[in-house]
């Protein structure tokens, strides 16, 4: 059972966020972009949870620091996906993300 971890964007993805990527437009009212962890147990979804980096539906939109994210929900599994998704029109976005200190509770049987 993974019990959480940190994460934080990457400065690409701030830059990205803050002033465009190519011809793509910066983040604006409405943009965001998340991380979506999907947990399976033999192959079968068992939970999912999700994790905004940006969101412009808040006061402070972009998190640039590292923030605990609480991955309980999961349950019990033997793998996680990670996805990052974005709002429709920023798919140039970085698709990056930092994590550390992944922290659960880990059986081995013989």
């Amino acid at each position: 059972a993974i019990s959480g971890c940190l994460v934080t964007n990457t400065t690409e993805v701030v830059h990205a966020v803050l002033k465009g990527c190519g011809d793509q437009a910066p983040f604006g009212k409405g943009d965001w972009m998340k991380i979506v962890a999907t947990g399976y147990l033999n192959k079968q979804v068992v939970g999912k949870s999700e994790f905004f980096l940006v969101d412009y539906s808040k006061t402070d939109p972009i998190v640039k620091d590292w923030t605990v994210w609480e991955l309980d929900s999961l349950g019990i599994v033997d793998r996680v996906d990670f996805e990052i998704q974005v709002s429709e029109g920023k798919e140039k976005t970085p698709m990056l993300f930092c994590m550390d200190n992944l922290s659960g509770v880990i059986t081995v049987e013989n």
